[in-house]
């Protein structure tokens, strides 16, 4: 088979991504970063979700039932070290932050990109106030936390370390749930957590590293895994013109001026909705793929958490068409996504 001088030679079982996956905001993104790059669109998609889902923040939510979800999301970028251009995949969503905050800094979240340890160091960056010696230090208003984890291997390491707490504090924060100390002697609360993460591993750590008890306990189904490879061979990559950046950074701030994402100190004050459409897509979904038997074991339990990934990611689909309708286009988007992490 003849190859081009530039493509790459890709993994014979690489998942085909649809090409809905690339909507609206999401994908223009992703073509921006790509083009003239050998950076994998969906991979600089997967992080510039994450990112805006960390950005939008808590002031929006969708009732199912008596859960309120919020667009949280946690992506795995999955590739072969060398291969994966893991570090490329976030660099303009960094730049499209910088560019926003020039802006207005009020509306970009905080992002953490030291790598995580434990619990408490996750609570203390968005703590609730505590007493250090006789001062009183105040309290991080804004929960919104981007942590990117360029070697997510750091976090696996960590869980297993005995007594070390850090994968539980993830999973609460994937919930929204309150993060609690641990221990007595560490005070360090931090209430309505809002952190997204991004994190890029290679798969040999990825199956080395993960136990079997992250893999069952609904550690590792709370991410969002997709295996994304370079797309081409270029020894001279061309950088995104800053023009092309700001334009994008103007175009998510109208989605975070949409949400009021600055206005950190309301909560769940926009609701979201399903059109009759998208009810009836979701509800065929739900009934079928979501549910079909996909095997027992690790692939059983890493695919059970599909059904609120998805409305997380249709969520973020119609608030960057500055709606809070969630239209059928926004399921059938998202479930491509869901599609692309079951294939990874």
């Amino acid at each position: 088979e003849q190859m081009d001088d530039d493509s790459p030679h890709t993994h014979r079982n690489a998942p085909q991504p649809d090409p809905i996956c690339l909507y609206g905001l999401v994908g223009d993104v992703a073509r921006a970063g790509s083009d003239g790059t050998e950076t994998n669109a969906h991979a600089i998609a997967a992080n510039f979700m994450a990112y805006l889902s960390c950005a939008v923040g808590r002031g929006v939510y969708l009732p199912v039932g008596n859960t309120r979800h919020h667009a949280r999301l946690f992506c795995l970028h999955i590739g072969r070290s060398g291969r994966g251009r893991k570090g490329d995949a976030v660099s303009l969503v960094l730049r499209i932050d910088a560019a926003l905050r020039t802006i207005d800094e009020s509306f970009a979240p905080k992002i953490h990109r030291g790598g995580l340890s434990t619990r408490e160091g996750l609570a203390a960056l968005i703590h609730d106030g505590f007493r250090h010696g006789r001062n009183e230090v105040a309290a991080i208003e804004d929960k919104r936390l981007w942590v990117v984890e360029s070697e997510f291997a750091n976090v696996l390491h960590q869980g297993r370390r005995d007594g070390n707490t850090l994968s539980a504090a993830l999973r609460d924060c994937w919930d929204g749930v309150d993060l609690k100390p641990a221990t007595k002697s560490n005070q360090v609360h931090a209430s309505n957590p809002h952190v997204c993460l991004s994190g890029a591993i290679s798969p040999s750590e990825l199956t080395g590293l993960m136990s079997s008890r992250e893999m069952s306990n609904g550690f590792a189904n709370r991410f969002l895994m997709i295996w994304a490879e370079r797309t081409r061979m270029l020894p001279f990559p061309k950088e995104t013109p800053q023009a092309v950046v700001e334009h994008l950074a103007r175009r998510t701030l109208d989605v975070l001026t949409f949400v009021h994402a600055n206005q950190t100190d309301t909560r769940e004050h926009l609701r979201m909705e399903m059109s009759a459409q998208a009810q009836w897509r979701y509800a065929q979904l739900y009934r079928g793929e979501l549910h079909e038997d996909i095997g027992a074991g690790v692939t059983a339990s890493l695919l059970e958490r599909r059904a609120p990934m998805l409305l997380r990611l249709a969520m973020l689909m119609a608030l960057t068409d500055l709606q809070t309708r969630i239209d059928a286009q926004h399921i059938d988007s998202a479930m491509s996504w869901i599609r692309l992490a079951t294939a990874s």
